[in-house]
């Protein structure tokens, strides 16, 4: 069950990284293969604990979504978690996913760091200026780090999201955070 959670949550971070949400339709069919796993396993008590453990797990994660520091869909899937584990697994699973999250944010500081003085808005990677940024990347870093680099930048750049480096996708920390806790 431990890889329809993983698979579940492989889904959620691409539809994350395309369409800045994640569909209520992936939070409702986690929860329902959750509660049946459960249910098939424990009967109606499982079943309870299932929606019990995703509830609490929703209300302690809401103070976060109302200081904009995750998006609801964030809330919702670390329900699911709750929903596949249980709770006291699910508050591990979060605090590893804050640290994530964090790693996450410390490695687009520094690229938006190297590539501070690019275009001023850039709505999509297809209008960069690439001259100008291989120009400033020559002067901060090492050239044989500038030749990895450069060819990848786009690909680099587009997963930080349509407006370049603002945009965090917690669903990544999340999933980083749930092997990190579980594991295979």
């Amino acid at each position: 069950m431990v890889y329809y959670l993983y698979g579940l949550l492989f889904i959620a971070v691409v539809i994350d990284y395309r369409t800045y949400k994640i569909p209520n339709c992936l939070i409702f069919a986690g929860l329902m293969a959750a509660m049946m796993y459960h249910g098939m396993g424990s009967g109606p008590p499982g079943i309870a604990k299932v929606i019990s453990d995703a509830l609490l797990t929703f209300f302690i994660t809401f103070p976060l979504f109302v200081i904009k520091a995750l998006g609801a869909g964030d809330c919702k899937l670390f329900g699911v978690i709750a929903a596949f584990t249980s709770f006291t697994i699910t508050l591990k699973i979060i605090f590893a996913s804050l640290i994530g999250g964090v790693m996450i944010g410390i490695i687009k500081i520094f690229f938006e760091k190297i590539l501070k003085n690019r275009t001023p808005v850039v709505s999509r990677v297809n209008s960069i200026n690439y001259n100008k940024i291989s120009e400033r990347l020559k002067k901060l870093i090492p050239t044989s780090i500038y030749c990895l680099v450069m060819p990848f930048y786009s690909k680099i750049s587009s997963l930080f999201g349509k407006n370049g480096f603002h945009v965090t996708h917690f669903s990544m920390a999340m999933l980083i955070g749930t092997f990190t806790v579980i594991g295979f």
